[in-house]
């Protein structure tokens, strides 16, 4: 899925695919919760993760090395590059320690509508915040990105 992305990406756009993966991921994951609170048959629970695997490889998880490289402004670019990085990293450390401690305290069907509701916001997050970076230039990402978080783009410099 990951090879279907990288073809994809530049086809598609970064931003349909990042709402596409990210709405498998929310539907596969709140199935994914339904069927083991349900205790329904493992092949449903197979057939979810995946569809949630298949939806992550070929969006989010490859968008996320593309854009980080067109959001960020050329003197800031190496900074905002390691801190997307570090903090990608760090919250699949999290989850990766997080996970089955919840999962026993709580049960698996509800921990994965945690994540459900995690991927939920990560779409909202995407339809309010993050621009569409395919065949733009950086001036134009920065002022579509100032527009949706509320603040008004800076004025080109004037040359002369």
């Amino acid at each position: 899925m990951t090879i279907v992305a990288v073809r994809a990406i530049d086809r598609a756009g970064r931003r349909k695919l990042m709402l596409v993966s990210l709405a498998v991921m929310t539907v596969t994951m709140a199935l994914l919760g339904l069927a083991f609170a349900a205790d329904w048959s493992s092949g449903l629970s197979l057939v979810c993760m995946v569809l949630y695997i298949a939806g992550y490889a070929a969006g989010l998880g490859p968008v996320f090395w593309t854009m980080i490289g067109e959001i960020f402004p050329t003197r800031a670019h190496a900074a905002g590059s390691s801190a997307s990085t570090t903090v990608n990293w760090a919250s699949n450390f999290v989850v990766s320690l997080a996970f089955l401690p919840i999962a026993k305290a709580i049960g698996q069907g509800p921990t994965f509508w945690i994540f459900a509701v995690i991927s939920l916001a990560g779409l909202v997050f995407v339809l309010r915040y993050v621009p569409e970076t395919k065949n733009r230039e950086y001036a134009d990402i920065d002022r579509d990105l100032q527009r949706r978080f509320g603040r008004r783009p800076a004025e080109p410099a004037a040359t002369g």
